[in-house]
């Protein structure tokens, strides 16, 4: 799909116009509505693998707020994943954090049952479904029996709020702006169906963000026992 492989492009530019020493540790604090859950899933995993990571807020906060000891990050953006190992250097948490460039390819080099956790931060609801299909069978061979899964998504869109967002409808559910794919727009209930195969759903919050009405739905998951994948 034409949209969505340009969007590899707009992944690599999270990190451009920002200098590593104008980070500070201030910029990793989570919403407070994240943080119970967030707490909890760190408590609760090592090894955690972010897929999708961007400029690695979460693997960040998890090291310097909750003594997270071993994280992986992991996305398309080669410059936005040099910025973060730098970053690392620069935050004193290269000895617990990796970041690496890749996406599904990089994932099928991964050991099966080798992490303990896995986040997935807005990635599934902006690709199409068969991405996000393929990207979720690595993610479960990858995750250990029993192991966390901390899941955020965009909120759901009506079709007419398409224009206050500046989004085109593709087709069904996919909306671009300005030539990238931005979402695959679902309802809760949609996306409930589709992880229920592999996951029992934990604990479930709102995440609001710039105004009350637009919101991440924030999931914690955790792996059923004897799945198929």
């Amino acid at each position: 799909m034409k949209e969505y492989e340009i969007a590899h492009e707009l992944w690599n530019t999270a990190s451009e116009g920002v200098q590593v020493e104008e980070i500070t540790e201030e910029d990793f604090c989570l919403p407070k509505e994240m943080q119970p859950i967030f707490e909890r899933f760190i408590k609760e995993s090592k090894d955690i693998l972010d897929f999708g990571c961007g400029c690695g807020e979460m693997l960040f906060a998890a090291a310097k707020e909750y003594q997270l000891t071993s994280g992986l990050g992991m996305d398309y953006g080669e410059k936005t994943m040099a910025f973060t190992t730098k970053l690392a250097k620069y935050l004193q948490c290269d000895d617990k954090l990796e970041f690496r460039a890749g996406g599904v390819e990089e994932l099928k080099k991964l050991p099966s049952k080798s992490m303990g956790g896995i986040i997935v931060s807005n990635v599934f609801d902006i690709v199409p479904a068969e991405v996000a299909e393929e990207m979720m069978m690595e993610l479960v061979r990858i995750l250990k029996e029993g192991g966390y899964f901390l899941l955020k998504l965009n909120g759901s869109m009506e079709d007419c709020e398409s224009e206050k967002y500046r989004l085109t409808k593709i087709k069904d559910n996919l909306y671009e702006r300005d030539g990238f794919l931005r979402l695959r727009n679902c309802s809760t209930s949609e996306w409930r169906r589709w992880f229920s195969s592999w996951f029992e759903e934990l604990d479930y919050t709102d995440v609001p963000y710039q105004t009350p009405k637009d919101y991440d739905r924030l999931f914690l998951l955790k792996k059923k026992a004897n799945i198929e994948r």
